[in-house]
């Protein structure tokens, strides 16, 4: 969270349907009714169907573990 904002990312290995955006909206909600300095947040459902490659786990609450693969 920065100055107050919160950037909620998903990320699907598939096009996400509209009610998994909704589920996730609906945990959104959920999660910035526990912090109330919270005012601004931007939600972002992206559709990315290769493993992400992550340098820094930081800033995420929740990541899948991913196996390595020949091309990694």
């Amino acid at each position: 969270m920065i100055n107050n904002l919160l950037i909620w990312q998903a990320f699907f290995d598939t096009e996400p349907t509209e009610e998994e955006k909704k589920v996730l909206s609906v945990a959104c909600t959920e999660v910035i009714a526990d912090f109330p300095n919270i005012n601004k947040v931007e939600e972002e459902y992206l559709y990315h169907p290769t493993p992400l490659k992550n340098t820094t786990l930081e800033e995420w609450a929740f990541v899948r573990w991913e196996a390595k693969t020949e091309q990694d």
